[in-house]
């Protein structure tokens, strides 16, 4: 379904910074914050984390409700879902302190069923699902004093209300539902934050007039279709304060920032019908934990899921994953990836002169710095800690097993971990090449409750899946033959060998091909909401994205 770019003239018309009089009118306003604002998104100069992380913020437009010197906070005004509640549905989530509105005990808000509210993504704070959920309420309804007393004006004619206040003038008489727009969650800043990414170029500053405002808020609610992602209303807000041709802006359309927000608003915003089949819905973990007829060990590898929607949104490097399991413990089971080359080498002459360069890998978000090594052993026992950095170095070739070149991670595993010093004796004696080993910094924990979960909860919920052992021997083949990262080009490259050593995974136990069981993969036909791009296609680039990101441009990456 395409966007819906049916937009009132009075929307539309041009801008205008030195009329008060004009009915409708909107301008930048330079680069201070204050109450009232709508801070407009722009398009940064590169692709930036928040297109991983956050992509309910790409093309976004936040309403200012509070500023001052301990923090901002606003409501992203753009978000649509298909979520209608009623008064019972929120009732139950009611908040009992309000501090943007004092709601007056009489009359009575008791719930009335024939009330439904659409809901809008406000921000990812203070969500329906939080401990503290808040609801709030746009409106118009100035020429009530009671609408007065329960509101905070933000603007000319623009006031906001808790939901609970809104239901006070509905059950007073004043107003009916449709004259509220009700958003769950809100977005908070931390003292100077915004002000900082203002002055970096990440947002514009924009004075509109509150008929402006409700207009498009009004056009989002009666097209109810939240996979638009409200880029169309970003579209015409840009046009209005004249940003619409620069060429970033141009760039940017149907480009993947774009394309990440439409399936975040597919996958978040868009609430399944109740009549919809939902296996997971009676998923138990637990029960099917106790169930489970098999148990990775340790030196085990696994690998992601070939359902393309598992990493696509959230953990990309996950994505076509292989990694180690290296130790199993009661509360936690401790991997490695294996597939991420980074932009760290370790530099080595050979006797003969040669120099060579082996590739460092990103094992995982974590032990990449000294203080995340509270998750291993006390004395440092669940890998190798020999070397700078902690790199753990690997190998799975038989002559080095046959010679006792380091130790076996279990006895059923034909991977070893070995010292730096074990490594590179090994090359320097002409024993094996350097793309025998793997050398990899950092890891990941899955943690257990109560004994449950760990990589046995990955495997069991269906993210992902143990390779045959009889794999294990090409796909270390393949992912020795990975360069380091060095510059764009690469990324391709090493996406091809991870998709490679995936591909040859991808053998269950059973003999089943995992990469082609099509009752592992949801919705295997559906493409991001109005493209041709479908979802496996999708994910790949989300995957290629993260490492542009966060290892070509070596940021760090924090696991939410």
């Amino acid at each position: 379904m395409q966007q819906d770019q049916n937009i009132p003239d009075a929307f539309t018309s041009s801008s205008s910074s030195s009329s008060s009089s004009s009915s409708s009118w909107a301008y930048e306003a330079g680069t201070l914050i204050e109450k009232g604002s709508i801070v407009l998104s722009r398009v940064e100069s590169e692709l930036g984390c928040h297109d991983l992380r956050q992509p309910y913020f790409h093309k976004c437009a936040v309403l200012v409700l509070e500023h001052n010197e301990d923090s901002t906070r606003g409501i992203i005004l753009n978000r649509p879902s298909n979520l209608v509640c009623s008064d019972a549905d929120i009732v139950l989530l009611e908040e009992t302190d309000d501090e943007f509105a004092i709601v007056p005990s009489n009359p009575s808000t008791e719930p009335n069923p024939d009330n439904v509210w659409p809901m809008t993504f406000g921000g990812d704070i203070g969500g329906l699902f939080s401990d503290e959920p808040m609801i709030m309420a746009l409106h118009s309804l100035s020429t009530s004093a009671l609408a007065k007393a329960c509101s905070d004006e933000i603007l000319p004619n623009l006031w906001v209300t808790s939901h609970s206040g809104a239901r006070s003038l509905i059950a007073a008489g004043e107003a009916t539902c449709d004259k509220f727009f009700s958003f769950y969650g809100f977005s908070l800043w931390e003292q100077g934050m915004l002000q900082r990414e203002v002055d970096r170029g990440s947002w514009y500053i924009v004075s509109m007039d509150s008929k402006s405002v409700l207009e498009s808020l009004k056009n989002l609610r009666d097209e109810n279709h939240p996979q638009g992602a409200g880029l169309h209303c970003w579209d015409d807000w840009t046009k209005r304060i004249g940003k619409h041709k620069e060429e970033r802006v141009e760039e940017s359309r149907g480009a993947f920032s774009d394309l990440m927000l439409k399936e975040w608003c597919q996958e978040m915003l868009c609430v399944a019908d109740e009549n919809d089949d939902d296996d997971d819905s009676n998923f138990d973990m637990f029960e099917a934990l106790n169930d489970a007829d098999f148990a990775p060990t340790p030196g085990s590898l696994v690998q992601a899921t070939s359902d393309p929607t598992t990493y696509m949104l959230f953990d990309q490097l996950f994505h076509k994953s292989t990694m180690l399991l290296l130790k199993e413990e009661d509360d936690f089971s401790l991997g490695l990836i294996l597939n991420l080359p980074t932009i760290e080498a370790y530099s080595h002459t050979l006797p003969d002169g040669t120099s060579i360069d082996i590739p460092i890998r990103y094992g995982g978000p974590l032990g990449h710095d000294n203080d995340d090594d509270d998750d291993l052993d006390d004395d440092g026992s669940a890998i190798d800690m020999e070397g700078a950095n902690h790199i753990i170095w690997l190998h799975s070739n038989q002559q080095l097993r046959d010679i006792k070149v380091g130790q076996p991670i279990s006895a059923q595993s034909p991977i070893w971990t070995c010292s730096q010093i074990q490594a590179l004796n090994a090359m320097d004696t002409g024993l094996v090449q350097a793309n025998n080993f793997l050398a990899v910094k950092g890891y990941v924990l899955w943690e257990k409750e109560m004994g449950m979960g760990g990589i046995l909860g990955q495997l069991v919920a269906g993210d992902m899946n143990q390779v045959n052992a009889d794999c294990i021997e090409n796909i270390w083949s393949v992912l020795g033959s990975q360069p380091t990262l060095k510059c764009l080009d690469d990324v391709d490259s090493i996406f091809d060998t991870t998709n490679d050593a995936w591909e040859l995974g991808q053998i269950l136990e059973n003999g089943n091909d995992a990469g082609n069981d099509e009752t592992m993969i949801k919705e295997p036909s559906r493409c991001v909401h109005g493209t041709n791009v479908t979802l496996p296609e999708f994910a790949d680039e989300a995957l290629r994205k993260w490492i542009e990101i966060f290892l070509l441009d070596n940021r760090k990456y924090v696991p939410f």
